[in-house]
């Protein structure tokens, strides 16, 4: 699939809000303007969708349809031995088997905490679907946080800002979210560099070797 990182992760930009943007460090400020039942107004220019190799603007929702047709599995395999990672592809899991595979200390368990009490929040606002990445989901012991994205389709961005403003708070390298939950959480529909990759494709490649790895997803449907 075109734009896919081969490297190091590049820096994001902006994400929208319901009537602002948050901006990243070295990236121009939009006006953020918010469209029809309080979901942002996305503007290409700041909101790439990914692209095909002619430069052809295709849909997320047919990106991520692809990306399940091609990856999706029925349950969270092993590690694989070279870095710890999971095997290429989404791996589907619910909470529970979660909380089996990942909260083996207290430290996760705190982790699990916060990303639990994010994952309410969306859920009240109408969020359907979660991707987990990050150390958190490889064999590292001490994961530094966890990183998510969730999928834009269904929420009322209005209600977020109103529940948990810091959902929508990417400014300063996310140290809102980070301090309030533990981790980091992306929209999956956004751009996670400046070639239009999208989070859900940049989360399944390792940064420091670009090569392919796995990622978690959960159904909210699954969460207790």
């Amino acid at each position: 699939m075109a734009g896919l990182i081969t490297g190091a992760r590049a820096s994001r930009p902006p994400r929208f809000a319901a009537g602002r943007v948050a901006s990243r460090p070295g990236r121009p400020r939009g006006d953020g303007a918010a469209g029809a039942g309080g979901t942002p107004a996305l503007r290409r220019d700041r909101f790439p969708v990914a692209a095909q190799p002619c430069g052809t603007p295709r849909p997320f929702l047919l990106v991520a349809k692809e990306l399940r047709q091609r990856y999706d599995c029925l349950m969270v395999p092993p590690f694989d031995l070279t870095r710890g990672n999971l095997p290429p592809g989404v791996h589907e899991a619910t909470w529970g088997e979660i909380m089996a595979r990942y909260g083996h200390s207290p430290w996760r368990l705190t982790l699990l905490a916060g990303l639990k009490a994010a994952l309410d929040t969306l859920r009240q606002a109408g969020c359907g679907r979660v991707y987990l990445d990050g150390s958190f989901v490889t064999a590292k012991e001490m994961p530094n946080d966890f990183d998510a994205c969730w999928e834009m389709a269904g929420m009322d961005f209005g209600l977020v800002e109103r529940l948990d403003p810091v959902l929508l708070d990417w400014s300063n390298r996310r140290a809102a979210q980070k301090a309030r939950f533990g981790g980091e959480l992306f929209v999956a529909e956004s751009a996670a560099d400046p070639w239009g990759t999208l989070d859900l494709e940049s989360f399944q490649h390792d940064r420091d070797t670009g090569g392919p790895k796995g990622i978690v997803a959960l159904n909210f449907g699954d969460l207790p």
